[in-house]
């Protein structure tokens, strides 16, 4: 017995290996106060598509109230499809695409370049998040020059209004957070 102990051979026993983290793998960036603002604009932006912004009074005898997903709903069921996709961009896809990608970032960790280019291409499309309230400002200007017709803003264009400035500002410092990420 001691003799096959003696005639044994050292098997090297390699240090651990450390997993290699993937993207999918990687570990949320530590933003809270983004991750909140995120879900807050979010919920006013939800808010402000489905609850009536604009209300619109036919001689001072009828009303009728538009939410802005009833709004785009109408361009379409009218024909004026190049309206609604233009409306259904502005207020829908864009707002809703931006917070979207600023979660992604977060999930996944991003901290490079990628991600710093994603969150300038944001910053430049954030206007155009605005750009409902400004069409409903608009057709208010246009109804109240009329004498049998008046219109005025309701509170869903507020909330639009609100939830897409606080995803600007979750947008800012989730660039600020991945500026301190990489150093």
């Amino acid at each position: 017995m001691a003799k096959d102990v003696a005639h044994a051979t050292a098997v090297p026993i390699a240090p651990p290996v450390a997993p290699v983290a993937h993207a999918s793998q990687a570990r949320p960036l530590r933003a809270p106060l983004v991750r909140l603002l995120l879900t807050v604009s979010t919920f006013l932006i939800m808010v402000g598509l489905f609850e009536p912004a604009l209300i619109v009074y036919d001689m001072g005898l009828f009303e009728t109230k538009y939410s802005i997903v009833k709004g785009i709903r109408t361009f379409f069921e009218q024909g004026q499809t190049a309206l609604g996709l233009l409306v259904l961009t502005v207020s829908v896809i864009i707002p809703l695409g931006k917070i979207l990608v600023c979660f992604g970032i977060l999930a996944m960790a991003m901290t490079g370049p990628k991600a710093s280019a994603l969150l300038r291409n944001l910053g430049v499309m954030s206007p155009w998040s605005l750009t409902e309230v400004f069409i409903l400002a608009f057709v208010i200007l246009v109804l109240n020059g009329r004498l049998i017709t008046s219109a005025s803003l309701m509170p869903g264009a507020w909330f639009f209004a609100a939830g897409v400035i606080v995803s600007l500002i979750a947008i800012i410092l989730l660039q600020r957070t991945l500026a301190n990420a990489r150093g």
